[in-house]
Formats: structure tokens, C-alpha cells, sequence
């Protein structure tokens, strides 16, 4: 049996379904006549379903399945119960039927439990975790990938912990929290785990280094991880670490970008991967147009566009980049300048890279760098790359909020940009400095400013349009003119729906509702927030959402529906705390506070107080915090058998939730449904 077995197990690692499958089934003709326990005839059985499966025919599969589960049952043989139920919800899962695949998995960790299985539980969890995923539930999933994690960790599987780390450090990526990614990287990497289980996590670095424009860092660990040979049995994962390096070394101006880039589009193409491919062609059209090939850098991002369309990725924020980025080179296009000569690219490499480093927040080093770029535009005689530079010191000094010094760059910069006819930089420039003036309180030369850069924008760069209405709007605002600031906002709706930039649509919608609610039209208003909260949730803009529910919040306030404005508070806060924003997070407390103040609850306003000072303070968690780290211990009680410690930390959940007002959140709901289920 064991022969035959391991001829099987053989063919199929290596593809060769139809041969696995003969050698199972005469595994188990064999068994049958050498009168094999019925324990080791549903081993033999369980791989012939798997190889089944694999092959493509589920209906003979599930039949297969179907036996084990009674043989199974039959015989109380919980670990075979669990390795079946935890298959099948692996397959559910794949083919997007979320609510058996769940099923399944909750019975197969629970089978896991009872048999003392560490493993059968870890996979069982790593599978509810997924199915949370694609679900949007990213705390769910990242609650039962930390708990698969400890599992695989106590059953010694540390090739298991690598990879669930990985997937771990990969999810907070995708929340913005990087730092937590990368003590997850680093935990990781510690391990003495096998090189294929450490890819996630080599993958994870090098992203974690990418997003902090560490990009040096991001080039060596991409260009690492492109030559391992165990990437090359990961699905398109030698196509991601291409494609992923082509990015780093266009955004470096890297002189083997074209190259790298090059490569990258030949291996995603070969991969059938269309996202990567799309980021592979746009990374090279900003190569190309870089060294002034205008027409191919055109041609390649519309590919990008196109691919990302067919795929059903039209309306991401990548997408809407590749929008602008076309309406870029057509601006560059249309003002007939000559390729980069070569001897001025440093002044570009050093802007960009000035550029990138003012955008992690790194000023002082940003100025060293954008210093050099202007020093060597002027050495050059370089007018085009000096407004370049002179542009982007008065975003800098506009950031450190030194106005006067961001209004001198800016001027300087609209100089040379109209002595040169270089428009697209006259656009930029007009906007800049109708901003500085309109936050120097000149409203009136700000909208003159604006008009004028309006003027050139129609028709030409829709991009720079909706910028420009969006200030000419909020100065309008500012002067109480309601009725212009709300058109002015829909007219930046219509433009960003063309453009299918999902989170600036729901901003625009989002003001042109505030200016509703100022008019006293609060049905309109509503109107506009359902739709601008749907536009935020399908990039998940959590303080787009909060901005919303803060705008609703004040509709119920006029209402003088305080119950239902102190719930759509308490979701923004929510989203505030979540965003890690804290200027948001003061102002939805304040506002808490002024409603208990209102209502003359002291009760109330002490309580408000009293937590705004201390979750600001960095003192305690917030009540959002404490009810699901309560949860959380809940969890963790009941799985160890402890019933009534998990009702006491279920209350305590359902009782903050209820202080809330998050009742009838999914949270909320779902507390209260555990601890009924408790008794």
C-alpha cells in the first residue's frame, strides 16, 4: 500500500492527475484485498477525492466526500471528519460560496478542537480567515490568521507560522499600518523556516520598504527575490517581484528601468497576470516619457488602462492614476517640447526624489535634495527644469505651512513657466498660488487666480479642473455663498464620474451635501451622501465615510433627532479611530460632547470628556477598542473550555457596544447573538 501510495503522491505533486488517480484507486483495491483498516482505506479514499477534484469533476468528488463524512461519522473518527470538512470548505471558498464554505470550516475547527489537533484547527482558522477576507471583514481575518498563527506555533510547524505571519503582515498593509507590518516581517524572518515558506515575508519586505519610499531598499530586496528559484513555483510570483521592481527602479529614474520594465511585461504576459501587466505597461510609459517618447509612453498606458478595464479594475485608484497620467502626456504632447536631453536628467532625479521624500513626511531632507535640483537647473540654464523645482519647494513650504516663502517659490515658478510657454506647469502653478492666497485670507485675488487658471484647464486637463473648482468652492464657502459652493461641488461630482476617481466623487458629494444642509435642503442632502458613502466604500475611504456620517450627523441635529445623531457620531468616530486620524477623532469628541451638552446630559459630557482626553492622551483604549479586545479574550475563554469567563468578557463587550449605541452594528449584533447563545 505504502508503495503505491508514495507512486501516487508522486504524480501528483508533480501534475500528473490522471496517473495519481490510477495509482490511488489501485492503492485502495489493494488495501481492500490485503484487508487494510477501514482508518487507512479512508486515507486512500480522501487522496483519490482530493486528485478527483483537482482534475475538474467536482460532482464525482463531493459524492466522494459524502462517503468519507458517513464512514467517518461511522466510525467517530474526528481527525478524518475534520480534514474533509476543512477540504471542502477550501473549495467552497475557491468557487465563492462564502456561507458553507464557513459552515464547513467552523465545523472542521471544531472537529480540531475535539480531536486535540492543533493543525486541524490552525488550518481550519486560516480557512475562516480567508473567507472574512473576501468578505471585506479584514479584523475577523486578521483575528483568525493571529489565532491560526499560535496554533501552527504550538503544533511546531514553523514553515506554517512563516507563511500565516506573511499573510498577516500583508493584511496590515493593506490598512495602512505598516509599522505593525513590519514586526510581523520581522518576527518572521527570525524563524528558521524553509525559503519557500519565507517568500510571503521577503514579498512583505520588500512592499513594507516600497510603500515608505524606502525605495533603495525596496530595489535590493525585489531584485533578490526575482532570483530565488522558489519563487518560480509560486503562481505569478515571479511576475509580481518584476513587476514590482520595474515600479521601484521607473520611480528611481534607474538607468536599467527600461530594461527591467521590459522584462517585467514579457514575464506578466506569459503569465496570463492582466493587473500585472497593466502595472508593468504604465511603469514603462512613465519611463518613456521620462526620455521623451511621448507616443510610446501614450500607447502603453492606455494599454494599462485597457487591461485594468477588461479585468474589472476600472474604477481603483490605480486606474484612475493611469487617467491622469494619459491626460499628462497629452498635456506634454500638445506643448511640442524636445526630449529630456540627457545631460539634465540628474535635475529630474533629484526632484523626484526630493519629491518622494517630502511625501513620507522627511522636509529637511526634501529641501537638501529639491536645493541640488535647482542649483543644477540654474548652472544648466535649465528654465523648464528650474519651474519644475521652484514648483514643488512651494508645495514643501505649503506643507511646513511657511506661506510667504511657498507664495515666493510659486511666483517664481508661474514666471518662468509663462516666459517658456510651458502651460501644463502654468496650470500647477495658478492652482498653488490661488491656494496660498486663499489660505492668506485674499479671497478675492485667489478667485481671480483661479478663474484664470480655469480658463486654460477646460476642456484641456479634466484633473487640474476638478482641483480648480474644488478651492473656487471652498472659497465660496467661506464667504457663506451656499448655493455656488453646491453647484460648484456637483460640477466636480460630473467631472470625477467621468474620470472614475471613486474617492473624489464622494468627497465632492459629500461638500456639495454640506452646502444642502446649510440651505436647509435636507432631503437633497441625503440624496447625495447615500451615494458619495457608497463611492468611499468601494476604495474604503474610512475618513471620506467619517466626513459623511459627521455631514448626517448634522441633518439629524436639525431634526432634532439626537438619538440618531449621537449613533452616526459614534460610527464616525469609529472610522476616526480606525483612519488613526486624531484630528478627526478631537473633533467627532467635541462634537459628541456639544450634543450631551445640548441635551443637557452632564452624565454624558463627563463621559465624553473623559475619554477624548485619555484616548488622545495615548492613557487608555477607546470604548471601540476595549469592546473588541473583550471580544477577542471572549473568544479565547470559550475555545479553552472556560464558558463562564467568555460570558463575563461577552457582557462586557455587549455593554460597550450598547454605550455606544453599536447595538445594531454587525459587531453589536453579533455580541449580543454569542452571550444569548450562552444562556
Amino acid at each position: 500500500m505504502r508503495s503505491l501510495r508514495a507512486a501516487a503522491l508522486t504524480a501528483f505533486d508533480r501534475g500528473d492527475l490522471t496517473e495519481a488517480e490510477q495509482l490511488f484507486q489501485a492503492s485502495i483495491d489493494n488495501a481492500r484485498v490485503t484487508g487494510r483498516s477501514p482508518a487507512d482505506m479512508d486515507i486512500l479514499r480522501f487522496d483519490l477525492a482530493l486528485t478527483v477534484e483537482r482534475s475538474g469533476d467536482r460532482a464525482r468528488a463531493d459524492t466522494m466526500y459524502e462517503t468519507l463524512i458517513k464512514s467517518a461519522t461511522d466510525r467517530g473518527d474526528t481527525d478524518m471528519l475534520g480534514r474533509v470538512h476543512s477540504q471542502l470548505a477550501s473549495s467552497l471558498n475557491q468557487t465563492g460560496d462564502l456561507d458553507r464554505a464557513s459552515e464547513h470550516a467552523l465545523l472542521a475547527f471544531n472537529l480540531g478542537e475535539a480531536a486535540h489537533s492543533p493543525m486541524a484547527q490552525a488550518n481550519a482558522a486560516r480557512n475562516l480567515g480567508s473567507i472574512a477576507r473576501l468578505r471585506g471583514n479584514l479584523d475577523e481575518t486578521v483575528r483568525r490568521y493571529v489565532q491560526a498563527q499560535g496554533l501552527f506555533a504550538s503544533a511546531g510547524q514553523v514553515d506554517y507560522v512563516a507563511e500565516t505571519l506573511g499573510g498577516l503582515a500583508a493584511l496590515e498593509m493593506q490598512r495602512d499600518r505598516l509599522g505593525i507590518a513590519q514586526g510581523y516581517v520581522d518576527d518572521g524572518l527570525r524563524l528558521p523556516a524553509s525559503q519557500q515558506a519565507r517568500l510571503a515575508l521577503l514579498l512583505a519586505a520588500a512592499n513594507v520598504a516600497d510603500r515608505r519610499n524606502d525605495l533603495a531598499n525596496a530595489e535590493h530586496r525585489y531584485a533578490e527575490l526575482a532570483d530565488l528559484p522558489a519563487l518560480r513555483a509560486v503562481t505569478n510570483g515571479r511576475a509580481t517581484a518584476l513587476s514590482n521592481l520595474c515600479g521601484v527602479r521607473a520611480r528611481l529614474r534607474s538607468t536599467t528601468a527600461e530594461q527591467s520594465c521590459r522584462d517585467a511585461l514579457h514575464e506578466t504576459e506569459a503569465g496570463n497576470a492582466p493587473e500585472l501587466t497593466a502595472r508593468a505597461a504604465y511603469h514603462l510609459a512613465s519611463v518613456r516619457y521620462n526620455a521623451g517618447d511621448f507616443e510610446e509612453a501614450l500607447t502603453l498606458v492606455r494599454r494599462s488602462l485597457l487591461l485594468l478595464e477588461a479585468n474589472g479594475s476600472g474604477a481603483t485608484a490605480f486606474a484612475v492614476t493611469a487617467r491622469s497620467q494619459i491626460e499628462r502626456i497629452v498635456e506634454r504632447k500638445a506643448a511640442d517640447f524636445p526630449p529630456l536631453d540627457p545631460r539634465r536628467s540628474r535635475i529630474s532625479d533629484l526632484n523626484a526624489q526630493g519629491v518622494a521624500t517630502y511625501a513620507r513626511g522627511d522636509y529637511v531632507q526634501a529641501q537638501l535634495l529639491l536645493a541640488e535640483a535647482l542649483a543644477d537647473a540654474h548652472r544648466l540654464a535649465d528654465e523648464d527644469g528650474e519651474a519644475m523645482v521652484l514648483g514643488n519647494l512651494g508645495y514643501l513650504k505649503m506643507a511646513q505651512r511657511r506661506f510667504g516663502e511657498a507664495r515666493a517659490y510659486a511666483e517664481q515658478s508661474l514666471a518662468i513657466s509663462e516666459r517658456i510657454g510651458a502651460d501644463h506647469r502654468t496650470y500647477a502653478q495658478l492652482l498653488l498660488l490661488g491656494n496660498l492666497q486663499a489660505m492668506s485670507g485674499e479671497r478675492r485675488e485667489a478667485t481671480r487666480t483661479l478663474t484664470r487658471g480655469l480658463a486654460m484647464v477646460r476642456g484641456v486637463s479634466s484633473r487640474h479642473e476638478g482641483e480648480y473648482l474644488t478651492v473656487l468652492a471652498t472659497i465660496q464657502e467661506h464667504e457663506k455663498r451656499w448655493a455656488e459652493a453646491g453647484r460648484l461641488h456637483l460640477e466636480v461630482a460630473d467631472i470625477q464620474r467621468r474620470l472614475g476617481d471613486q474617492r473624489s466623487l464622494g468627497l465632492a458629494l459629500m461638500r456639495a451635501a454640506r452646502s444642502d444642509v446649510e440651505l436647509g435642503r435636507l432631503l437633497d442632502a441625503e440624496t447625495r451622501l447615500r451615494e458619495a458613502l457608497a463611492a468611499a466604500r468601494v476604495v474604503g475611504d474610512l475618513q471620506g465615510e467619517h466626513a459623511i456620517w459627521f455631514v448626517q450627523s448634522g441633518i439629524d441635529e436639525r431634526r432634532r433627532q439626537y438619538g440618531d445623531a449621537r449613533h452616526h457620531l459614534t460610527a464616525a468616530l469609529q472610522l476616526a479611530l480606525q483612519a488613526r486620524a486624531p484630528g478627526e477623532t478631537r473633533t467627532t469628541y467635541d462634537r459628541l460632547i456639544a450634543l450631551a451638552e445640548r441635551q443637557r446630559d452632564a452624565q454624558g459630557v463627563a463621559a465624553w470628556r473623559k475619554e477624548r482626553d485619555d484616548v488622545l492622551g495615548g492613557r487608555v483604549m477607546s470604548r471601540l477598542q476595549a469592546a473588541r479586545l473583550a471580544a477577542a479574550l471572549a473568544d479565547i475563554a470559550l475555545q479553552i473550555g472556560n464558558r463562564e469567563e467568555g460570558r463575563l468578557y461577552l457582557r462586557r463587550a455587549v455593554l460597550l457596544y450598547r454605550a455606544m449605541d453599536q447595538s445594531a452594528s454587525e459587531e453589536g449584533r453579533k455580541a449580543e447573538k454569542r452571550l444569548a447563545d450562552l444562556g
